[in-house]
């Protein structure tokens, strides 16, 4: 997974073993952003600039994990307010 910007850095750390990813610095807010992985996902930094792994042996979980579905999408979600 690769966090893509344009204008407001977004800082993205992981914690607790990889149980615990926190997004800061989304459109530029000062609220952090805390998301919890489903049991038996991890997080991990991959090295690369803005770049990380979400592993798990269920493909169910990775993928909920991964694509926004159940954890991340109330974290990304743009509020009314947001861009303007």
């Amino acid at each position: 997974m690769k966090s893509v910007y344009a204008h407001f850095p977004i800082n993205i750390a992981i914690s607790e073993a990889g149980k615990k990813v926190e997004i800061r610095n989304f459109l530029g807010e000062k609220y952090t952003r805390i998301v919890m992985m489903p049991e038996g996902v991890t997080a991990a930094n991959t090295g690369n600039k803005d770049e990380y792994q979400i592993d798990g042996n269920d493909i169910e979980a990775v993928s909920q994990a991964g694509m926004c579905h159940i954890d991340l999408h109330p974290c990304y979600a743009i509020l009314v307010g947001d861009i303007y």
